[in-house]
């Protein structure tokens, strides 16, 4: 930080294939690159479509670095103030995107309150595999995520949601899906399919 306590410039990096090499490890190469930054004042920010709650260790206890933006951008976190902007879904308006997920053969995952929720029922590896999702992924739930039973009435409750993390076993239903998300005129759609 300058004189001033004001960064000079921030600088954000993807986590999963980007900053982290396999199993949330962080090279001695970025270690130094992140540590350079802040002695230089440079604010280093990781971010991440993971919640907080699934923040690795190793970006948590670096003592340079101070912000994480989770969630696709819904949330950010000041961990030296323990301050944290939600940028969510409130309850009334995110309830017809469960029912309209619902409606298609899809497999979604919820952000809630910087933690991930998946349905028990479908905690599946066949209904993984239909919907497409990659090993790795697979393996991120089992780590991370918060398979629970009574996952209709949770998210339904929940006074506001970070994110939705859907996918389907069909690309045409995917993209006819997100569109009328879209369309709503309420949400930011964005997809991780290749071409997208």
């Amino acid at each position: 930080m300058t004189e001033t306590g004001k960064y000079k410039y921030i600088i954000a990096s993807d986590l999963d294939g980007t900053l982290l090499h396999a199993k949330d490890t962080l090279s001695e190469e970025n270690k130094a690159a992140v540590k350079k930054m802040a002695e230089n004042g440079i604010c280093f920010v990781p971010c991440s479509g993971r919640t907080f709650s699934e923040m690795p260790t190793v970006l948590l206890q670096n003592p340079h670095i101070r912000y994480y933006i989770g969630a696709d951008g819904g949330a950010i976190w000041d961990k030296q103030t323990d301050e944290r902007i939600e940028l969510s879904m409130k309850r009334d308006s995110v309830r017809p995107i469960f029912d309209l997920l619902d409606s298609y053969d899809s497999h979604y995952s919820v952000r809630i309150k910087g933690k991930s929720y998946v349905d028990k029922r479908k905690d599946d590896e066949e209904i993984y595999r239909r919907n497409r999702y990659s090993h790795l992924y697979v393996e991120f739930i089992k780590a991370y995520v918060n398979i629970i039973d009574g996952f209709d009435e949770f998210i339904r409750s929940a006074e506001s949601v970070e994110m939705i993390c859907a996918f389907f076993s069909d690309p045409i239903k995917l993209e006819e899906c997100a569109k009328r998300i879209f369309d709503t005129g309420e949400f930011n759609v964005a997809s991780s399919e290749p071409g997208n």
